[in-house]
């Protein structure tokens, strides 16, 4: 595990290894039920965690079109992280049974 310290004015955490700094909290309100929103990470992202604000469950999905077919289920409570990734952006597909669900995305970037 990392060691973090404070960085810049606002206190924000970065690793001491310097290859993740730059953490950013986007949040997406899911307006319909079962409608696929698109979530995108910023430019250089290596580590994302991606969770409901509620106690809902969302589906998550790779491709377009298949976050009511072919998905993973964040079941409600829970968080999907993927690390150590090449730096780029990454695109998801989401969608909760419930109206008005807010998927809240945190990432690093280099």
């Amino acid at each position: 595990m990392s060691s973090f310290v404070p960085a810049g004015s606002g206190g924000l955490p970065q690793t001491s290894t310097g290859s993740k700094q730059n953490p950013l909290v986007s949040n997406t309100t899911l307006l319909l039920a079962n409608t696929e929103y698109t979530i995108t990470t910023p430019a250089n992202t290596v580590e994302f965690t991606i969770r409901a604000r509620q106690r809902v469950e969302v589906k998550l999905a790779w491709t377009s079109g298949n976050s009511g077919t072919q998905f993973l289920t964040l079941a409600a409570g829970t968080v999907y992280t993927q690390s150590e990734l090449v730096p780029s952006t990454y695109t998801m597909y989401v969608q909760s049974p419930s109206s008005g669900s807010v998927v809240e995305l945190e990432t690093w970037t280099t």
